[in-house]
């Protein structure tokens, strides 16, 4: 895979506990939500809310889910899903600049597709995702 590129999806938990997919715009105060990440290549994902780890650095297979702790909250919530080929630190990989990052949403699953489409092919890719818990 040339391009480093992550499929994001919000899961909501059901009064069951069970957690479902659910549009990013219909989050409420009070939701419990995850992300289910889906890297399109082998390397390693981490997540921050600020300067806050909520993943710290993991290695993550091509194609195979990742599903983040549970976030609850009210307000904004703005999250950086970083995706590298190789570990790194954090910091040095939320400042590398991200390249164009192509975004299309699918609406029967309600996934958002990030790519990053820069020459340098190492680089990581630094996916910005905003929760807003209305």
């Amino acid at each position: 895979v040339p391009n480093l590129g992550v499929k994001w999806t919000a899961l909501r938990k059901q009064s069951g506990g069970l957690f479902s997919e659910v549009d990013p715009e219909q989050i409420k105060a009070g939701d419990t939500i995850k992300l289910r990440l889906v890297p399109n290549d082998n390397g390693y994902l981490s997540v921050m809310e600020g300067t806050r780890p909520v993943v710290t650095e993991r290695r993550v297979q091509r194609l195979q889910p990742f599903e983040t702790p549970e976030l609850i909250g009210t307000g904004k919530k703005e999250l950086e899903v970083v995706l590298a080929r190789q570990p790194q630190p954090v910091q040095k990989a939320r400042q590398s600049p991200p390249g164009v990052i192509i975004r299309a949403a699918d609406q029967s699953e309600h996934s958002v597709y990030a790519v990053s489409t820069g020459a340098n092919l190492s680089a990581p890719v630094l996916v910005k995702i905003t929760l807003n818990y209305q």
